[in-house]
């Protein structure tokens, strides 16, 4: 199975990996004209060089040639050519000049008359350039005649010193030229590659913007026809990819609601509804915890036939808004029309002395309806309650709930009953128990006595560990109670954001010491309070080390209740390479283009859509099309909740990208 680049490199931007390792198109351009630059001035420096000490040289030939030959017919005009001390006076007069190494006279009998040799004192020309561009002093000979008559012979040597000299000056002119045209056309030359390559950028720009799930930026038609061609493909591509995920949201969303939710009205049907309070109550994931709430409108059949079906709709539609908001207004709760004029809520967070309080204002709420008061009947709603206890199963709570429901209906007039178990001081204990919890866990977080929990998020594939979820705990009465007991309380009293803020401190700091790659949640209040964002941040900037091996996870109905804040939360978390993790991912009603607008590493699905999911075809469909979406926009696919072998091989048939739950391993204290 391929997994994505996120997991394989733990966040680590693969973009800039390769930026880092490989050379830009400009850079390689600007090299590879340089290179062919400097050897054509190299080599034009090289045959001007050479060219000039060639015509120096045959200079020197024809200087010395054209000397021996004066001098000697100078000589020969002497009336007495045997006279040194004459003949080394002329001599000396030419000799003087500086021009020759040496002029020699020789006699009629071979003897050296006259000797004047030029001391060389290397002067101003480096010796490493006379010797890399060696100029030889060449020598002529001429007769020395009186008529017919030989007087002797003469031997003129030039002196190449000059030519070197004129040559040293001559090279370092043109180097300095040559050094001043490279320079000026390389600059030149970047600025023109950076001109005409500047759509290069965009077109880089682009891709970052489309692997960020970005399809509406787009790039301007640039100057020269190649690059308009490439932008212009780009731009339709992005286009296209824009459009196909597009389809594939809206694909998914209505998969779901054909699948799970009621065309009427928007909430779940029998089926979605029983199937996630199955898993709920069943799963290990969970913890057994809520309230069961069943509405009927009494009589909707003859209102529906007195009314036409069309006011029917609007009725049921009514009674639906009601339901719904009141599912989004308390966290992980969810509803349904079981079928007519029946629906179902339930509230996981609902337990002790709000129950009560709960079914009345639900009643208050539904009672104000424009069409109850039209009614004039004091008889049309009846709600059951019921409270989950650690025995019960869906089919033990629903029955519950309908006995409620049905004792309700036996009244008469509109109301309420809460189903009582065992014995009649229930409700004062639990009011009791909510008092308790509230200074349980202000004492809890006074005392910073907060226990961190772990289980590993594994590859299926190799089993390998990509990060540790970090689970919280806090002891009571000597046992330790697990976060999904006393999340409802602290949400209750307002503590989240201080419980917020424990956990992640001492989960930073337990990075610090054992290296551990761990991922925290932020809820909903934590994401709301501005001042959570700042402390955040600054607790963040001052473990900068971390954040590359940190995961938040944020709530998908946060982003439908408060996007805002989670947008905030997200771009800050992004600055500082922090990881963003999607949890309970499908189960709101937010649609699923928000993937587009935040930039997250991974989605967690929730675990109604794990459970049995071998047996399941529906979710087993979402969850090859969540997967194939996700994957094409670089986003992870995390399963929760896996509890069998036959869950895990599906799953991994499926190509998630990773899973976690008790199969896989259990929670375990984190050290």
């Amino acid at each position: 199975m391929a997994l994505l680049p996120p997991f394989y490199n733990h966040g680590f931007d693969m973009s800039s990996h390769v930026g880092k390792q490989k050379a830009s198109l400009t850079q390689l351009l600007t090299v590879t004209l340089s290179l062919a630059l400097v050897c054509l001035l190299v080599g034009n420096l090289v045959l001007n060089i050479l060219s000039t000490r060639s015509y120096l040289q045959q200079q020197l030939y024809v200087h010395a040639q054209d000397s021996a030959t004066s001098l000697g017919l100078s000589l020969s005009t002497v009336i007495d050519a045997n006279d040194d001390v004459l003949v080394s006076r002329m001599i000396d007069a030419i000799f003087d000049s500086g021009e020759y190494s040496k002029i020699l006279y020789f006699g009629i009998d071979r003897r050296l008359r006259v000797d004047k040799r030029l001391v060389d004192d290397g002067g101003v020309v480096p010796e490493w350039f006379r010797s890399l561009v060696e100029i030889e002093s060449p020598m002529a000979t001429s007769q020395v005649m009186a008529g017919w008559q030989q007087l002797g012979e003469l031997v003129v040597q030039t002196n190449a010193d000059a030519a070197h000299l004129k040559l040293w000056n001559e090279t370092q002119n043109q180097v300095i030229w040559f050094a001043l045209v490279l320079f000026s056309a390389l600059l030149a030359m970047r600025i023109l590659l950076s001109r005409l390559l500047s759509p290069l950028a965009e077109v880089e720009r682009l891709s970052r913007e489309m692997s960020h799930r970005n399809f509406s930026f787009r790039i301007d038609e640039p100057r020269t026809r190649e690059l308009a061609n490439v932008s212009a493909a780009i731009n339709n591509m992005a286009e296209t990819l824009g459009r196909l995920f597009r389809q594939q949201l809206s694909a998914i969303e209505s998969l779901r609601s054909q699948s799970l939710l009621d065309s009427l009205t928007g909430l779940y049907n029998r089926e979605g509804f029983d199937r996630r309070l199955r898993t709920e109550l069943e799963s290990r994931q969970s913890v057994k915890q809520g309230t069961l709430i069943i509405l009927k409108v009494a009589d909707f059949e003859a209102i529906n036939l007195s009314l036409g079906r069309e006011r029917g709709d609007d009725i049921l539609k009514a009674v639906a808004g009601v339901i719904g908001q009141e599912a989004v207004a308390r966290v992980d709760g969810f509803a349904a029309r079981r079928s007519g004029a029946d629906f179902s809520l339930f509230l996981p967070d609902l337990v002790g002395d709000e129950v009560e309080s709960e079914a009345v204002a639900l009643m208050a709420r539904l009672s104000s309806l424009g069409w109850v008061k039209q009614m004039l009947r004091d008889d049309l709603l009846h709600l059951g309650l019921a409270a989950v206890k650690p025995l019960d199963n869906v089919g033990r709570l629903l029955s519950k709930a309908d006995m409620a429901l049905r004792s309700a209906q036996e009244r008469g007039v509109s109301g309420w009953m809460r189903y009582m178990d065992g014995a009649d001081g229930e409700l004062v204990d639990d009011v009791k128990e909510a008092n308790l919890w509230h200074q349980i866990l202000r004492d809890a977080i006074e005392r910073e006595d907060i226990l961190l929990y772990r289980q590993g998020v594994y590859l299926p594939s190799t089993g390998d560990v990509l990060f540790q979820q970090t689970l919280a705990r806090i002891e009571v009465d000597g046992g330790l109670v697990e976060a999904g007991h006393f999340i409802p309380m602290a949400r209750r009293f307002n503590l989240m954001v201080e419980l917020d803020r424990l956990v992640i401190g001492r989960a930073l700091r337990l990075m610090r010491e054992t290296g551990q790659i761990l991922s925290v949640s932020v809820s909903e209040a934590s994401i709301a309070s501005e001042g959570f964002l700042a402390w955040f941040e600054a607790r963040l900037s001052q473990h900068v080390s971390l954040c590359a091996s940190l995961y938040v996870q944020l709530p998908e109905y946060a982003i439908c209740h408060n996007e805002k804040g989670a947008v905030a939360l997200c771009e800050m978390l992004n600055r500082l390479n922090v990881k963003v993790v999607i949890e309970r991912f499908g189960i709101s009603s937010v649609p699923f283009s928000y993937l587009q607008r935040l930039k997250i590493e991974a989605i967690k699905v929730d675990h109604s859509f794990v459970r049995d999911v071998h047996e399941n075809i529906e979710n087993q469909f979402f969850l090859r099309s969540v997967i194939q979406l996700a994957q094409s926009q670089n986003v992870a696919v995390i399963a929760v909740g896996v509890e069998s072998e036959r869950e895990l091989s599906v799953l991994k048939e499926l190509g998630v990208s990773a899973v976690m739950g008790y199969l896989l391993g259990r929670p375990e204290p984190l050290l």
